[in-house]
C-alpha cells in the first residue's frame, strides 16, 4: 500500500510483528505501537505522528541524525517509557510536542531548544528529567508544562526573542531558581510555581503578568517572597490604570452559547466577572507578611467589610486574605472559596474564587478585577455620591476548614480622608459593618444584564 496516507490504528491486537511502513504516510496514530520501529521506515513526509504509550519505540531509530522533517508539524510520545534521551531533531515546521509522563527521559537535545514555530511544548510528569536545552529561542512557544519534574533543577535561559510565552507551568518541579533573562517573557501571562520544595530565589517577573502560582513554596527566600509582594503591587496598581476593557454587553453573544447549567452559574455568579475572566489578576505566594502598600490599621474577624465610595469606583481595587493551617474533611484535593461584591444593597455578585488545598499552610492570595468593570456594577446599582460597597466571603465548610489570620483590600474610598503621599493613597481600608448602623441596606433585587 505505498500510497496510503493516513493510518490510524486503535483497539486492535496484532500477533506478528510488524515490519514495513509506507514512507508516503502523512498521519501516523497508533497509540500502544506493540513493536520495534520499522528499520526501513523513514517517517520525512509525516505530518502528525501519534504514538503515546508506545513502550518498544527507540528515538534514534525514529529521527535519525542529518534527516530533515520540513512538514511534521505534531509529535505526540507521551508515555512512552522506552525514551530515555530525546535526539537532535530537524523539524523547522514543528508546532505541537507532547512527551509527558515519560517516565525515563533524562534529557532532551540542544537543538529543540531552537524550533522557531513550536507553540507547545509539554513535559509534564517526567519523573526522571535532569537536562533541557541550556537556552530556548523558541519564538512562537505560548505553552510550556514541566509540572512534576520533580528531578529537574535548573531552568534554561531565555533569549530575547522568546516574546510569546503565555502559560509555564512548574509546579511539583526540582527547580531551584528563575533566571533573570525570564524578563524577557513580555507575554508571559500566568506562572505557576506551587509545590517547587527547592526554590529558593525569584529575582523578578515579567511586568504585565496577570496569575502566580506560588503557595507551598518553603524554601523561597526572605528576600524574594518581599521583593514578589511588591512587584505585585506595582503590577495591580499600575495594570488596573492600563488595562482596556470591552464593554460587558458585548458578552451576551458569549451567554448564547452556553449550556442550561452553565447559564445558571452565569447568572449567580455575577454576569461578565464569570464570563470573561481575561482581567483577573491573581496571585498566592508563601508567607503570611502583608506588604506596606496592603496594610491597615483597621481590622474586621467577620466574612463580610464594607467600605464607602462616590460616583466613581476607584480605580485601584485589591483584595487579600492570609491563610494559616487548611484541614481536609473529604478525600478531595481541596475545596472552594468564593468572594463577592454588593453595591447599596444589591444582590451580592461573584468577583472571583480558589481552591484551598489540603494541608498548605501559609499563603497570602491577593487579586484583582478590572475598575471599568467595578464601575459598570457600580451604575446598574442606584448609585449617589455616598455608595455602600460590601465584600464577603464563603466556603466549602463541609469539605474542609482553615486558619484565615487577615484579609482585606486595598481601596481609595471615601470612609476616611485621603493623604496626599502615595503610600497613604493606597492604604487598606477595612471597616466593621458593625461599627456603622447607617450602612446596613436593604437587600434589593438585583437587574440583570
Amino acid at each position: 500500500m505505498k500510497n496510503l496516507k493516513f493510518l490510524l490504528v486503535k483497539n486492535v491486537h496484532i500477533c506478528e510483528e510488524f515490519q514495513y511502513l509506507p514512507n508516503g504516510l502523512r498521519l501516523l496514530e497508533w497509540p500502544g505501537f506493540p513493536f520495534s520501529w520499522p528499520s526501513k521506515y523513514c517517517p520525512q513526509k509525516l505530518v502528525a505522528l501519534n504514538m503515546g504509550r508506545s513502550n518498544r519505540i527507540r528515538m534514534e531509530t525514529i529521527f535519525k541524525q542529518g534527516i530533515q522533517f520540513k512538514i511534521l508539524k505534531l509529535i505526540n510520545l507521551k508515555e512512552c517509557n522506552s525514551i530515555i534521551e530525546f535526539p537532535e531533531l530537524c523539524a523547522p515546521n514543528l508546532e505541537t510536542l507532547n512527551l509527558s509522563f515519560c517516565k525515563k527521559l533524562v534529557m532532551v537535545h540542544e537543538s529543540v531548544g531552537f524550533l522557531d514555530k513550536l507553540w507547545k511544548w509539554d513535559l509534564a510528569f517526567c519523573d526522571s528529567l535532569q537536562n533541557l536545552p541550556n537556552n530556548l529561542r523558541l519564538k512562537s512557544l505560548k505553552e510550556f508544562n514541566l509540572s512534576g519534574c520533580f528531578k529537574l533543577e535548573k531552568f534554561p535561559n531565555i533569549h530575547p526573542e522568546m516574546k510569546r510565552l503565555k502559560n509555564l507551568d512548574l509546579s511539583l518541579s526540582g527547580i531551584r531558581g528563575l533566571p533573570s533573562s525570564i524578563g524577557y517573557l513580555t507575554a508571559l501571562e500566568s506562572l505557576d510555581i506551587q509545590n517547587c520544595k527547592q526554590l529558593r530565589q525569584i529575582l523578578r517577573l515579567p511586568q504585565f503578568i496577570k496569575r502566580v502560582e506560588a503557595s507551598n513554596c518553603p524554601s523561597l527566600d526572605a528576600q524574594s517572597s518581599s521583593r514578589l509582594l511588591n512587584q505585585i503591587g506595582e503590577i495591580i496598581c499600575e495594570g488596573e490604570r492600563s488595562y482596556i476593557f470591552v464593554d460587558p454587553p458585548s458578552l451576551l453573544s458569549r451567554y448564547l452559547f452556553l449550556d442550561d447549567t452553565d447559564k445558571r452559574t452565569f447568572k449567580i455568579r455575577g454576569d461578565f466577572f464569570c464570563l470573561d475572566d481575561t482581567d483577573n489578576r491573581s496571585f498566592r505566594v508563601p508567607g503570611t507578611e502583608i506588604p506596606r502598600w496592603l496594610d491597615s490599621k483597621h481590622q474586621n474577624i467577620g466574612n463580610s467589610i464594607s467600605f464607602r465610595v462616590g460616583r466613581k469606583f476607584p480605580n485601584v481595587f485589591a483584595v487579600y486574605f492570609a491563610f494559616g493551617q487548611v484541614l481536609e474533611l473529604s478525600l478531595s484535593p481541596g475545596f472552594g472559596f468564593w468572594v463577592y461584591l454588593s453595591i447599596n444593597g444589591f444582590e451580592k455578585v461573584w468577583i472571583n474564587s480558589i481552591s484551598l488545598r489540603r494541608y498548605a499552610s501559609d499563603t497570602v492570595w491577593i487579586f484583582s478585577r478590572s475598575h471599568l468593570k467595578l464601575q459598570k456594577l457600580l451604575n446598574e446599582s442606584n448609585p449617589s455620591d455616598y455608595n455602600h460597597v460590601e465584600v464577603t466571603y464563603e466556603w466549602d465548610n463541609n469539605n474542609g476548614s482553615f486558619e484565615l489570620r487577615r484579609w482585606g483590600f486595598n481601596v481609595e474610598c471615601i470612609c476616611c480622608p485621603q493623604k496626599s503621599s502615595i503610600s497613604s493613597s493606597m492604604a487598606l481600608t477595612l471597616v466593621d459593618n458593625d461599627s456603622d448602623s447607617n450602612l446596613n441596606l436593604p437587600l434589593k433585587k438585583r437587574r440583570k444584564y
